[in-house]
């Protein structure tokens, strides 16, 4: 498990921010191998504080009707598809950050951030699971959240 990993003292807050995008990246691999299309966005680095989005979403390509490849077609998806590599994320962060906030983008590209370091990692995980119709764009085929956590020194 690539994610139980401890830090060194004195890493830089470089290193660490790629450890942590490297890791993150292969947490979520993992929906790439059921045709889900991942993407991981490191915004910013400042200090201890990380930000950063993570988008999923699936595609399926339609064939033509001639026998090539078709345009891209956006698919539904629900919470049960992506759980249990959310799960495995949702624990990830809380084992190597002490402050986690996450938000989502509404409809008027509003951003809200909920603050959920003085609870657990299934806390986190039980509020995406109820909200998350409000994070999934059905009209575009994305789930989407941005994340700001805070790394243990």
């Amino acid at each position: 498990m690539i994610y139980l990993k401890s830090y060194k003292l004195f890493e830089s807050v470089e290193n660490k921010s790629t450890e942590v995008e490297v890791t993150i990246n292969h947490i979520l691999y993992e929906l790439s191998d059921e045709n889900f299309d991942v993407d991981f966005n490191l915004w910013k680095v400042e200090g201890d504080k990380l930000s950063f989005e993570i988008t999923i979403g699936k595609s399926n390509i339609v064939p033509d009707g001639w026998g090539g490849e078709g345009s891209e077609v956006r698919e539904e998806f629900n919470w049960s598809n992506i759980s249990d590599v959310m799960d495995r994320f949702c624990y990830y962060l809380f084992t190597i950050s002490s402050d986690v906030e996450f938000d989502y983008e509404n409809s008027k590209y509003i951003w809200s951030f909920n603050k959920v370091n003085e609870l657990g990692y299934n806390d986190l995980l039980v509020t995406m699971k109820e909200e998350f119709t409000e994070y999934y764009n059905k009209y575009e085929g994305w789930f989407r959240l941005g994340f700001v956590i805070e790394l243990k020194n």
